[in-house]
C-alpha cells in the first residue's frame, strides 16, 4: 500500500475538525469502529458495500461528546532548538520539553545541556535515558 504524507498543518486541522464534530454533534451517535480492511477500498454507500462494511467490523464504541480532545500538539525535533528541560515541580504547558523524530517517536527532554542547542536527533526505542553526542539525554 502506498504512503502518503500530509502536512503538519493539515493534519492538525483534521483532529481539530473531528474534535469540533462530534463535540457539536448534541445527541447524535457516533461510534469508532475497528474491522479488518475491504478490498476494494469502499468509494459508494451502495447497499452491498454497507454490509460488506459490516461483516468486516470487529468492534465497535461509542464516541461520547466530553471523552473527545485533542492531547498535545506535535513538535518535530529541530536541529539548533533549545529544548527545555522536563521538571514536575512546574508548569509545562508551554515549554519545549518533548519531541517527535523522523521515525515518529516522542521523546521528553531530560537535560538539555545546560540550555544548548541539540544538534543530534533522538533515535532508538529504549527505556533507558538516550545520551546523545550534543549531550542532551532523551
Amino acid at each position: 500500500m502506498a504512503q502518503r504524507s500530509l502536512d503538519k498543518l493539515f493534519r492538525t486541522n483534521i483532529a481539530r475538525n473531528f474534535v469540533k464534530q462530534i463535540q457539536s454533534s448534541g445527541g447524535d451517535c457516533m461510534f469508532a469502529c475497528i474491522g479488518s480492511p475491504t478490498d476494494p477500498f469502499l468509494t459508494e454507500r451502495t447497499e452491498r458495500q454497507e454490509n460488506v462494511f459490516r461483516n468486516k467490523l470487529l468492534s465497535a464504541t461509542r464516541i461520547i461528546p466530553n471523552d473527545v480532545c485533542l492531547v498535545i500538539e506535535r513538535k518535530d525535533w529541530t536541529t539548533g532548538t533549545i529544548y527545555d528541560r522536563i521538571d514536575d515541580t512546574i508548569d509545562m504547558s508551554t515549554k519545549n520539553f518533548y519531541v517527535i523524530n523522523r521515525e515518529n517517536n516522542v521523546y521528553l527532554c531530560l537535560n538539555n545541556n545546560g540550555g544548548l542547542a541539540s544538534t543530534e536527533e533522538p533515535t532508538g526505542t529504549e527505556t533507558s535515558d538516550i545520551v546523545l553526542g550534543d549531550n542532551y539525554v532523551w
